[in-house]
């Protein structure tokens, strides 16, 4: 599974855009908890802040273990992305609180 998530994410990074981040994003809304739990994965990956409220209350308020589990490590990885990029100048993230 973690090969598999890395072959889509380098698959997904050659051509990455705001198209194909939509179409990982709706899989969070996917009725299979595994494919919520991919996409959830797949965003802590591709995605950014934007991405943060639907990862947060799939943490929140999934039915299944799996997702929340990806969900809640996605928003750890975006965050820690975003702060890094912040603190070497390269990004701001509004989003994104420093302590």
């Amino acid at each position: 599974v973690a090969l598999a998530v890395v072959l889509a994410c380098l698959a997904a990074e050659a051509n990455a855009g705001e198209p194909e981040l939509a179409q990982i994003a709706a899989g969070l809304h996917a009725s299979r908890f595994a494919a919520r739990a991919r996409a959830a994965h797949l965003l802590g990956y591709l995605g950014g802040p934007a991405h943060g409220p639907a990862l947060a209350e799939m943490a929140l308020r999934d039915r299944a273990r799996e997702p929340r589990e990806a969900a809640a490590t996605a928003l750890a990885q975006i965050g820690a992305f975003a702060e890094k990029l912040s603190e070497e100048g390269g990004l701001a993230c509004p989003g994104i609180a420093r302590q």
